[in-house]
């Protein structure tokens, strides 16, 4: 049992997070509208017309009227004049519950917005999300230009990022059993890491330089991906599994999955409600 002690932490943190969602949260107030100064950016599971706004205390999913926009889906601080509301949970036992599922992304609020309601206050912010954001738009741009129509399902199959893909081939995707290409995961990771891990093994590096050379690629597409719990939990399993290879450790896929979950319910204790971490 001692060798597992991570798997223990993580079934116990696990039983805690889930106690902990499912006791009843007092909201804050949010009668009336009030100014929201944050991180705008756009999540690879928003919508059209949906950001994430990255306040101090807590998320807020933005539904603007005024479909995407470059200038927030790469990220900016702004300034946004909104009434907040809670999102609506299910009504019936089994539906599909609303506000667990936005909970699980880490967003606790939303609201509606139109240009009038938001003020730029810098393009460009000093801040991991805001550059992951950045990192994703220009990928899109870059893909819309060169591979037109096509570009939407090679965004979804690199980031997971299927809002551009139309209903028709997203319905054929799902009814070729395709699915799977868009969730972004471990098979993703490995994919990616591939080519670097090539080159490097062909230049004349130690393999204390070589490896930890590795983690740097791990950390961006973590970042660029948007951290989504499956990604998370992907790209902290190569990284541990590098730090136990260089310390001549064997690496104990077990406890590393239960360290990694322990890491990811600090993180955010409602990815109880998240299918990607459920999964993983």
């Amino acid at each position: 049992m001692r060798h597992r002690f991570f798997l223990v932490l993580f079934l116990l943190s696990l039983l805690l997070s889930y106690v902990f969602a499912s006791t009843p949260q007092k909201e804050a107030a949010v009668t009336g509208r009030k100014s929201i100064e944050g991180i705008v950016y756009k999540a690879p599971w928003n919508k059209e017309g949906q950001y994430v706004l990255k306040a101090e205390k807590y998320n807020v999913l933005l539904i603007a009227d005024f479909g995407d926009a470059y200038a927030l889906s790469k990220g900016a601080r702004i300034k946004a004049y909104v009434k907040l509301t809670v999102p609506v949970g299910a009504t019936n036992p089994g539906e599909f519950d609303y506000r667990k599922y936005l909970l699980g992304k880490g967003v606790r609020y939303q609201a509606f917005v139109g240009e009038g309601d938001i003020e730029v206050i810098e393009s460009n912010p000093v801040s991991l999300t805001a550059w992951g954001a950045s990192v994703r738009a220009g990928m899109y741009a870059s893909l819309e230009k060169f591979l037109g129509d096509r570009s939407a399902l090679a965004m979804a199959i690199m980031t997971g990022e299927a809002k551009s893909i139309d209903d028709e081939l997203k319905e054929s995707i799902y009814r070729s059993g395709l699915a799977h290409l868009m969730a972004v995961s471990g098979t993703h990771v490995v994919m990616f890491l591939m080519p670097f891990r090539k080159v490097l093994r062909t230049r004349h590096l130690n393999i204390w330089v070589r490896n930890l050379l590795l983690v740097l690629p791990l950390l961006f597409f973590l970042v660029t991906t948007g951290m989504t719990p499956s990604v998370f939990r992907a790209v902290m399993s190569q990284i541990f599994g590098i730090i136990a290879l260089l310390l001549g450790r064997k690496s104990d896929s077990l406890n590393v999955l239960g360290f990694v979950g322990v890491l990811q319910l600090l993180r955010n204790p409602y990815s109880v409600y998240d299918l990607g971490f459920i999964l993983s």
